[in-house]
């Protein structure tokens, strides 16, 4: 009996997932995204009221009474009942913090985190006690969700832009040369790399494409900062891309200038 109740009940639950993927499949791609959280919540309360009405069900079957059940559980003694509760209270903890992160809808499964303790990667799994984080060497770290509850949680996938920053040292071929350089580097950017956000475009004066003479290294060099954002958001795949394209862009305008 036992057997079959426990089969019924995983097949109720994967019943269950196939009926809830399919109500959140209707939603629009950025409506799914919103509502993630909700959905595994969702999911994970319906596991333990399945579970939980399974085993009253079984109980039920074998014609065992609760209240004695109880009853002669209460009474094995107050040492097995200290020794439960301090088994019990570290996964019971991370159980409510988890759903407190989840309810919080901070980041869900894909997105791309950074943790105040410099753990960075992506979402792969959220399991009942813990987050399981892909870095970018591919290691995979386990965060308890206690931790994540007191940690300050930086979601890299939400940020609508990103942004490109370098600093290149060209050899000084006078003021005309290097004023020639800057617009150049300026021009290749805007022609080769897409959804820059410029001034022009009505980008906001913190997020302004720049690319200035900045200063002197030894008499005979000069040091050039290149600044550009981008509506993209930061580490994505098109956010690698682009930021190549501005490597490209910036090596055309230095090759020209040093021919």
């Amino acid at each position: 009996t036992l057997v079959y109740t426990v089969y019924t009940m995983t097949w109720v639950c994967r019943f269950k997932d196939k009926l809830v993927n399919r109500s959140f499949r209707k939603l629009t791609l950025k409506s799914q995204r919103q509502n993630s959280s909700r959905k595994l919540l969702y999911s994970r309360a319906l596991d333990a009221t399945i579970y939980f009405i399974g085993t009253l069900l079984f109980l039920d079957a074998n014609n065992i009474d609760v209240g004695v059940a109880l009853k002669s559980l209460l009474t094995v003694g107050g040492i097995s009942s200290v020794v439960i509760g301090f088994a019990l209270k570290e996964p019971v903890t991370e159980i409510i913090q988890g759903t407190s992160v989840l309810l919080s809808n901070k980041f869900i499964t894909g997105d791309t985190i950074r943790l105040s303790d410099g753990t960075c990667g992506k979402v792969q799994r959220f399991e009942w006690t813990d987050v399981t984080i892909q870095g970018d060497d591919n290691s995979f770290v386990r965060v308890p969700h206690s931790q994540l509850a007191k940690s300050r949680i930086v979601n890299m996938s939400r940020m609508p832009c990103s942004r490109v920053t370098q600093e290149i040292t060209l050899p000084n071929r006078g003021s005309k040369k290097i004023e020639q350089v800057l617009a150049d580097i300026k021009a290749e950017i805007q022609k080769n790399c897409h959804e820059l956000v410029d001034e022009d475009d009505g980008g906001p004066n913190n997020q302004s494409f720049l690319v200035h003479w900045t200063d002197f290294v030894k008499p005979d060099s000069v040091v050039i900062k290149v600044q550009c954002h981008f509506r993209i958001p930061q580490l994505s795949d098109e956010y690698w891309s682009n930021r190549q394209q501005v490597l490209f862009s910036i090596n055309r305008a230095v090759e020209k200038y040093n021919s």
